[in-house]
């Protein structure tokens, strides 16, 4: 786990989209998350990236789906 402090969260899509909706970056670019997800020091990005992936692929896509979310 030494390698941990060297990981990054990989911006795709579905993270970008979370990142945004979500007020942690001011837009959806990839480069603009890539900064911002820099500044974060995550201490396990993948954990971060596994859970934003999955809530980007099944809520955020689904606009539906994210109208029934708690506010």
């Amino acid at each position: 786990r030494k390698s941990e402090p060297y990981m990054s969260v990989k911006a795709d899509k579905h993270v970008c989209r979370v990142l945004y909706r979500l007020g942690i970056t001011d837009n959806s670019s990839v480069a603009h998350t890539r900064r911002v997800l820099g500044r974060l020091n995550l201490h396990h990005p993948a954990d971060f990236d596994a859970a934003s992936w999955v809530i980007g692929r099944e809520f955020s896509a689904n606009r539906a789906a994210v109208s029934q979310l708690p506010h």
